[in-house]
């Protein structure tokens, strides 16, 4: 699957029968940021009214948990970038709650667990939200919508960044902001600029500038490549609202955080206009922005298509690999990505005998220990993510239907002795 970043404003804009093949063609990455506009979404004209109860439970049906990943929060991935160096730039979702395991034939492997932000969406669903989500709603929207919030911001630049230059393009600031990220004079105060400007602890701090003095290749590129990446983004963005090239509507600080998840995907695609305007410069060569309404289009059109299917084996077919359309948009991404469709007649690979087997033995493993820092996709032999499906969650097959409709084995209830609904 392709990762993909989403913003709010097309996640919104997605019918169900998109949503499901939008999770059957891509791998959306669920940012941090997204799950907060969505909860934010209770302190519209809240009164404990059962409308904002509802918006948020049918977004959150829109995020489905079998083939999608909540990401960790950038700020843990960006100190540790700092503080070890490890996180290289692959374009795929960083998953949290992780441990390290062992299995009892003596692999190595990692277990993830549900985090907390996928627990909360599960909740979510339900239409369950506890007091302290329904606050932190009402205190996050109150800061985000502050209307003076960047026009003070952008003041406060004016005074600290005293420079001749007069940019009257983003291209033009980008050509400068490149030359100061490449500067061999500048590197450390890049370096101070980062733990500056993104709080980074004290102790931390001092644990990141006695690495950078036992590094000797001074490039902060190859000394963090991730916090390099975040640098760009600040630095972009403060210069662009100090020379009055984006606008200063308070929603723009909250949109400006998805881009800080651009490496962890190989897509983003947008409706927004600050987004589709800064985007270009963010992006790197292996990825894509795609104009969020040209994405929608596209998976409209793949619904379509697929209506006028009769054939079972095609309707099966195009619920796991992209209909061969050639003008569609998921086609041509999937012809990128995947060299696909392929070249030469698949042959069939048929499951090992002892697949059940070694499925329980990686599930049943226990933690084990390994050194500090190493990079999590290192070495390891297998990985197990857990995962909660409740019946009335969508199938993980992708047909659309409730698990307990689709896979769910029809005597589930009987042998757990659980009355379904």
């Amino acid at each position: 699957m392709i990762s993909i970043v989403i913003d709010k404003s097309t996640f919104q804009s997605l019918s169900f029968d998109e949503i499901i093949l939008l999770h059957n063609y891509y791998r959306p990455n669920i940012t941090p940021i997204l799950t907060m506009e969505i909860l934010a979404d209770l302190k519209k004209d809240f009164d404990n009214s059962a409308d904002a109860n509802k918006r948020v439970q049918d977004f959150a049906k829109k995020l489905l948990p079998y083939n999608s990943s909540v990401n960790i929060n950038f700020m843990e991935l960006f100190v540790a970038d700092l503080l070890y160096g490890n996180k290289a730039i692959d374009y795929t979702p960083v998953l949290g709650c992780s441990e390290i395991v062992k299995s009892d034939s003596g692999k190595v492997g990692v277990h993830f667990k549900e985090s907390p932000q996928e627990k909360s969406i599960s909740r979510w669903r339900d239409g369950e939200f506890i007091e302290a989500e329904k606050e932190l709603a009402i205190l996050w929207r109150n800061y985000t919508t502050q209307k003076d919030l960047l026009t003070n911001l952008k003041t406060t630049l004016k005074d600290k960044i005293q420079i001749p230059e007069k940019f009257k393009t983003l291209d033009e600031l980008n050509k400068y902001i490149e030359s100061l990220l490449s500067s061999s004079d500048t590197q450390e105060e890049l370096l101070l600029f980062l733990i500056s400007e993104f709080g980074v602890s004290a102790e931390n701090a001092s644990k990141i500038l006695f690495r950078w003095s036992q590094s000797d290749d001074k490039s902060v590129k190859k000394f963090a490549p991730y916090a390099y990446h975040c640098a760009k983004v600040k630095l972009l963005f403060d210069f662009a609202l100090r020379f009055d090239l984006v606008g200063t509507r308070p929603t723009n600080m909250l949109d400006l955080q998805y881009f800080y998840y651009l490496p962890f995907a190989k897509l983003f695609t947008s409706s927004d206009n600050f987004q589709k305007l800064m985007a270009p410069y963010l992006i790197d060569s292996n990825q894509e922005f795609i104009d969020g309404l040209e994405f929608k289009k596209d998976l409209k059109k793949l619904v379509e298509y697929r209506a006028t299917l009769f054939e079972k084996k095609d309707i099966l077919r195009t619920q796991n690999e992209p209909p061969q359309l050639p003008d569609s948009l998921t086609y041509k991404l999937w012809n990128k990505y995947f060299d696909w469709p392929p070249k030469y007649k698949r042959i069939d690979s048929k499951v090992p005998d002892n697949s059940k087997e070694l499925m329980d033995e990686f599930i049943n493993a226990k933690g084990a220990k390994i050194d500090s820092g190493k990079n999590v996709k290192d070495g390891f032999e297998f990985f197990v993510r857990e995962h909660y499906l409740k019946p009335t969650d969508l199938c993980i097959c992708g047909s659309g239907k409730l698990f307990k409709d689709c896979c769910l084995p029809k005597d589930y209830f009987e042998k757990n002795k659980i009355h379904g609904g």
